[in-house]
């Protein structure tokens, strides 16, 4: 269960290898990392038994996709024995488990020992990338092309990191570049359409958008950046058209719903977006944010109780947003008593 990308493949689509493999130097290169042979004579003690158990344990579990259990055996070996093939495997529970900041440390002490394996950049990098750590990022792609000029993961990777640092210029640079010699890249090619969508590029990152939509490779995440463009170009009807198209591929979509009800508020029709919120939850009862936004239109639309009443279910359902709704909820009260004031001859 490698979680090593091939970015640019027929398809273009991320690929998992069935094997599972550690993201360890191999056996031919001259700094490969020991790994124990079952036959390998080993001291006879307590200790190295409950190391082998567990570690036997947890390759089983990550074979079998049960990431949580297999960590809890990799972390508990290593509490008994040092050993740098049950550290590689960790790091990848990790990464696949989405806490790429735990990852890291067991990645940067791997890439210090053996500073010419590819994989193990290729894996920091993918670590970093999911805490946000774009200083590490960039150093990861930095090394994997110094190590492998060819790979396309190096200028893919290092423009994503530059990206995150707001150095736009260079992330497009880097791009183009790539899809010089990548023309059917869609990931690379869906990035650099998002960086000129930050610049403020419409036009230019919009002709990515298309590009992927007639090649059919668009996804819910296409349409979403085409509508945000149309709506950022003041065609309004143009993005709902293409948030309606994020709904077709699923009809969940929470993002879709919260995009088509901004433009119509964004464009103060506000009883189309009551209605949108309307039929989003009473496909989703337990859409936190749907009952946010309806309770923002209602009071809008002078319907004080109904916007109180739908903060209130927000707040319930998504109690880790308590302050930030607790926040919209207070404003809601003093819209409430200005108005009542207001019509009080006794100005209370």
């Amino acid at each position: 269960m490698s979680f090593l990308k091939k970015l640019f493949n027929k398809k273009d689509h991320i690929q998992i290898e069935e094997e599972t493999t550690p993201i360890t130097p191999t056996a031919q290169t001259d700094t490969a990392i020991p790994t124990q042979k079952e036959d390998e004579e080993t001291p006879s003690s307590h200790t190295d038994d409950d190391f082998v158990m567990l570690r036997d344990d947890g390759v089983r579990a990550m074979r079998m996709g049960q990431l949580p259990y297999a960590e809890r055996c990799f972390t508990a070996a290593l509490e008994r024995q040092d050993d740098e093939t049950t550290k590689s495997y960790l790091a990848e529970i990790y990464i696949g488990l989405n806490v790429g900041e735990k990852a890291l440390p067991i990645l940067d002490e791997l890439t210090q020992k053996h500073p010419d394996e590819v994989k193990l950049f290729l894996a920091k990098a993918q670590a970093a990338h999911q805490c946000s750590d774009w200083n590490a990022m960039n150093e990861a792609a930095d090394q994997i092309i110094r190590i492998d000029p060819e790979n396309p993961n190096g200028p893919f990777n290092k423009a994503q990191a530059q990206s995150g640092l707001k150095d736009y210029i260079q992330a497009v640079t880097l791009l183009t570049q790539l899809l010089t010699n990548h023309t059917d890249a869609t990931q690379a090619r869906m990035l650099r359409a998002k960086v000129l969508y930050e610049m403020q590029q419409y036009e230019e990152a919009e002709k990515d958008v298309d590009q992927i939509i007639n090649d059919e490779q668009a996804t819910e995440e296409t349409y979403a950046l085409k509508g945000d463009i149309r709506a950022a170009l003041g065609d309004a009807e143009g993005a709902i058209a293409n948030y309606d198209n994020m709904k077709e591929i699923n009809p969940f979509n929470q993002d879709a719903v919260l995009k088509t009800g901004k433009v119509y508020q964004d464009n103060h029709q506000l009883d189309k977006a009551l209605k949108v919120y309307d039929e989003a939850i009473e496909l989703q009862p337990n859409f936190a944010q749907a009952y946010k936004e309806r309770g923002g239109v209602r009071l809008q639309l002078h319907d004080d109780l109904g916007a109180t009443d739908d903060l209130k279910k927000a707040l319930e359902l998504a109690p880790e947003e308590a302050q930030k709704v607790d926040g919209e909820f207070k404003n809601v009260q003093e819209e409430m008593e200005a108005r009542y004031r207001t019509q009080n001859p006794f100005g209370f």
